[in-house]
């Protein structure tokens, strides 16, 4: 209820006042006194408050109290149960830190060096998604796309893959800093010959057709989500959108401000 929340944060508030002026304090004496009486007093009403908020609304008090981080141990243990491995990035002021989250291993850790290298590839990456195609430049940022996500997968996930066992084939990505700017989807496996007569678009090895891969925003939120079940539990209803009667474009979806018909649009969602 609202009133609760305004109470929790005027004590929150007052908790806070009270604390700044005995920090400031420099004389002490009996008004020194009076403030300790008064926080021991605002901290034992909010100790109050959230024990009752801990009973008659567990959810809110799990979201805003109990949030220690998972133990390792626990971690290793809702992964066996989900068979995936999680893949924790932390971009420091020199070094990207991966850590490895495995059922049957030890949680590996894995320095990636060259932060600055590894931030230019993204930005470049992120800014050639997000920028329509000219003729002008079609083969010349094609050629820039595929260096810099091949480059991004050597950097980011290559040795973390390497320490994966054959058959291996769910992701959980938590992403840090600038990487949450870049779909991993993407990312090559191969870096493609472009310069090869006849080379296809199709040719090209992204991450997504070897690995399932989903997002978190932590590896604690990760362990206290439960593991959906992979059985379908009720209707599904599915859209295959349309655009008029535009031809489609042989290359995208989406062309400036005009969209074509998707490809395989009916197929995929009877499927």
């Amino acid at each position: 209820p609202d009133s609760l929340l305004q109470h929790e944060k005027d004590l929150d508030l007052q908790l806070a006042f009270i604390q700044k002026q005995i920090l400031n304090d420099k004389e002490g004496g009996q008004a020194l006194e009076s403030l300790k009486e008064q926080r021991f007093e605002l901290k034992t009403e909010l100790e109050e408050l959230t024990a009752h908020l801990e009973k008659t609304y567990p959810r809110y008090f799990k979201a805003k109290y109990d949030n220690l981080p998972v133990r390792p141990e626990a971690l290793r243990e809702q992964m066996a149960t989900s068979d995936r491995v999680l893949l924790e990035y932390f971009v420091g002021e020199e070094n990207i830190y991966l850590f490895v989250v495995q059922a049957n291993a030890p949680i590996q850790v894995l320095s990636i060096e060259d932060r600055s290298q590894v931030m230019a590839a993204v930005e470049r990456l992120r800014n050639l998604l997000k920028s329509s195609p000219t003729s002008e430049s079609l083969q010349e940022d094609f050629v820039a796309f595929t260096e810099s996500a091949h480059t991004l997968y050597q950097y980011l996930l290559a040795d973390a893959l390497d320490l994966l066992p054959a058959g291996q084939s769910e992701l959980v990505i938590i992403p840090d800093h600038q990487l949450n700017f870049i779909p991993f989807e993407v990312l090559l496996t191969t870096q493609p010959d472009v310069s090869a007569p006849g080379f296809s678009t199709y040719a090209l090895d992204y991450l997504l057709e070897d690995y399932r891969i989903s997002y978190d925003y932590s590896a604690t939120l990760h362990a206290r989500t439960p593991v959906q079940s992979k059985a379908a539990r009720g209707n599904v209803i599915g859209f295959a959108p349309s655009f008029g009667t535009l031809a489609m474009s042989d290359s995208r979806a989406c062309d400036l401000n005009q969209l074509y018909r998707l490809k395989c649009r009916e197929q995929n969602v009877n499927q």
